[in-house]
C-alpha cells in the first residue's frame, strides 16, 4: 500500500473508528450504503466499518474500482494505486 493511502485515515477521520460525520464510521468513513456496497456487514451487534482490517480491505476494493470505473472520479489516494 502506498503511503499515502496508509495515511488517508489519518485525513478522513482523525484516526478515531467511531462516527465522525453524519452516518459515516470507521477509519475510512464509509456510509451505510457504500459500505453494504463493499460486503461490510452491519447488523446490530457488529459493523464491519469499525473494524480496522475489514473496512481497510473494503478502502482499497473502493480505490481499485476508482481506478477502472470512469463514471467515478478518483479519489486523490486512489491515484497512486495506478
Amino acid at each position: 500500500m502506498p503511503t499515502e493511502l496508509a495515511l488517508l485515515p489519518f485525513v478522513e477521520s482523525a484516526m478515531q473508528r467511531g462516527r465522525v460525520a453524519g452516518q459515516a464510521a470507521g477509519l475510512w468513513q464509509f456510509i451505510p450504503s457504500t459500505g453494504k456496497l463493499y460486503q461490510l456487514d452491519q447488523n446490530l451487534w457488529r459493523d464491519e466499518r469499525r473494524d480496522v482490517l475489514e473496512s481497510t480491505r473494503a478502502a482499497l476494493d473502493y480505490c481499485r474500482s476508482c481506478t477502472t470505473t470512469s463514471a467515478i472520479a478518483p479519489c486523490a489516494g486512489c491515484l497512486q494505486l495506478r
